[in-house]
């Protein structure tokens, strides 16, 4: 049963929505995390827009693992702020 559209999870509450209602997370390679890339390529992970999934993600510890990718260079603070940027449509 398709409904045409992608769903994809939410590694924040592990809710399954359409991929376009969801915010993509791309490791960036250097060791951090780029948040909505216009032009992505290889592993992401999707949250929710709101604050409370991010913060979920980032103490369960699973943008590493569902990026399958080292985060050395992450940096919560600026990560906070480019999903707040996001999350109002400022990317």
């Amino acid at each position: 049963m398709a409904t045409g559209a992608p769903r994809r999870t939410c590694v924040g509450c592990r809710t399954v929505r359409d991929q376009r209602e969801l915010m993509r997370l791309v490791a960036d390679g250097a060791g951090g995390v780029r948040v909505n890339p216009l032009r992505p390529s290889g592993r992401s992970a999707y949250l929710c827009s709101s604050t409370a999934c991010l913060e979920q993600a980032l103490r369960r510890k699973v943008l590493a693992r569902a990026l399958r990718a080292a985060l050395p260079a992450l940096d919560v603070e600026a990560l906070r702020r480019l999903f707040l940027a996001g999350a109002r449509g400022d990317l």
